[in-house]
This record gives C-alpha cells, sequence and structure tokens, in this order.
C-alpha cells in the first residue's frame, strides 16, 4: 500500500486549508463532480509526491488538467465548478529517472502498460484510499517520457516539449499544494493537431479546450508575434479556420473579439 492520497490528505489536516478542501470535496458531490474533483485529488497527490522526491520540476501536467491548470491560474479554484468533467490525468516527464513514483503510486493497482501504438507512453489506472480509508473512484493516467536523449524533449500529438517548453511551466496552487502545469501555447498546439480517428475532427471537449487557451493566451499578453513564433504556419491557419468557425462560441475564459480579431489579421 502506497498511502500517497491518504498521506496528502492528512498532510492537509494538519494545515489552515483542510476545511477549503474538505467543503470542495462536499460540494462536488452535491453538483454532480465527484470524478472531477476525485481525478483533482489524484493529481494532487501525484504532484505532492513528486515534490516531497525532489522532483517538484520534473513532470507537467497537459490535456484536459493542463488547461484546467491554466484556468484555475486566473479564474481562482471556483472554476473548477464551471469546468468539463476530466476522465483522464495525462503528464510529461522530463526524465525517466522518476518512473519508479508512478509504479507505487496507487494503493490498488488496475492496469500499468506501455502503449503499443505511441513510443515512450506509460498508461496505468487503478484508485487510492483517502483520509477516511474510502477507496477513490478509478483513475487512468497517461504518462509520456523523452523520446531518446531528454534534452531532445518528448512529442505529444506532433508537439515537442523541450528545454524551452519546461521553462515556461506554470505552477498553479491547489490546496496548498504547489502543481506544474505546461503553458498555454504549447496546450494550444497539442489541441489544434488532434485528428480523432477516422472522424479527422475533433471532439467537442477539444473545441472547449482550444476557446479556452485563447482566453489564457490574451490575459497572458500574448501578442500575435507570440502565436506565429510559437505556432507553425499550418496550425495558424486551423487556428484561423476555427475561429471563423467557433470562436465566438461562449465558454469559461472566452477571448475578446479584438484578439480574435488580431489573430485572422495575422499573415500565412
Amino acid at each position: 500500500m502506497s498511502d500517497r492520497l491518504n498521506e496528502l490528505e492528512w498532510k492537509l489536516l494538519e494545515g489552515k486549508l483542510f476545511d477549503e478542501y474538505k467543503s470542495f470535496i462536499d460540494r462536488s458531490r452535491s453538483i454532480d463532480k465527484e470524478n472531477l474533483c476525485s481525478n483533482i485529488r489524484y493529481m494532487m497527490a501525484l504532484s505532492n509526491t513528486f515534490n516531497e522526491n525532489s522532483g517538484e520540476g520534473e513532470y507537467m501536467f497537459i490535456g484536459g488538467m493542463g488547461v484546467l491548470g491554466n484556468l484555475v491560474s486566473h479564474l481562482g479554484m471556483g472554476a473548477i465548478f464551471n469546468s468539463r468533467d476530466i476522465h483522464d490525468l495525462d503528464l510529461v516527464i522530463k526524465y525517466r529517472d522518476y518512473e519508479f513514483l508512478l509504479g507505487t503510486f496507487l494503493d490498488d493497482v488496475y492496469s500499468y502498460n506501455k502503449s503499443l501504438s505511441i513510443k515512450d507512453k506509460l498508461s496505468f489506472s487503478g484508485s487510492c484510499y483517502d483520509i477516511e480509508d474510502k477507496f477513490l473512484p478509478r483513475a487512468r493516467f497517461d504518462v509520456y517520457f523523452p523520446n531518446g536523449n531528454p534534452k531532445k524533449g518528448t512529442e505529444i500529438n506532433y508537439t515537442i516539449i523541450d528545454e524551452n517548453k519546461w521553462e515556461k511551466v506554470r505552477k498553479v496552487d491547489f490546496f496548498g499544494v504547489p502543481i506544474n502545469f505546461v503553458d498555454p501555447l504549447t496546450l494550444l498546439s497539442t489541441k489544434l493537431n488532434i485528428n480523432s480517428g477516422s472522424r479527422n475532427s475533433r471532439e467537442k471537449k477539444d473545441d472547449y479546450d482550444i476557446i479556452n487557451l485563447l482566453g489564457v493566451a490574451e490575459k497572458d499578453k500574448y501578442s500575435t508575434l507570440d502565436l506565429e513564433k510559437n505556432l507553425s504556419t499550418d496550425l495558424i491557419r486551423k487556428l484561423k479556420e476555427f475561429i471563423k468557425e467557433k470562436g465566438k462560441e461562449k465558454n469559461m475564459l472566452n477571448p475578446s473579439e479584438d484578439y480574435l480579431t488580431k489573430i485572422l489579421s495575422i499573415e500565412i
């Protein structure tokens, strides 16, 4: 038994934020957000595990949790209750040395397998006990490692997570636990690169994420020049097509019409 979640919650109980944390859990249950809340608890526990094993700079969350972390950095923890559900926890690890923390994280391991289709990807699932010795719902983790030399980075959806991306990591506090998230433009790149199988189109959740990431990018004062430096010409084209089709849909953190207009004015 690893007791990673149990240990974190006892640590929170000894601090000043446990009542707020417990209130967050109770509210999530009352509005049918318990699955999302459980995955956030897993994320906090895994982050705490890295932080306490000299790995505070060696991981960061991407995917849906990456988007949520960027939103929370601007909107606060209350934003979680307006977020879409997040079924998997996706993260990238800077060095393979920290893989041992993953294998010992869960109390009850359901699966633990290397991907057969994606190089240097590990997926595992299972459950943890909480402070009340109750199992949380089963969680699934998708973990990406460096493709060979760590300096060459890790490829995710045709986007390279290299040293430059690690320097831009966003650290956000969740009830006193500092958690690392990938920067919004890198997330935007991974989302624009998605082609959902034979449908050859993104899912609705990815469209939702793209709009919110544009809102984050504007709040972070990323200019059109920043977008051009961080996104390929093909991705700029995809972004402009997306804005024309869905840029006015309302979400948690919408970009302004002025910001969208400036993006549409980028010459490609």
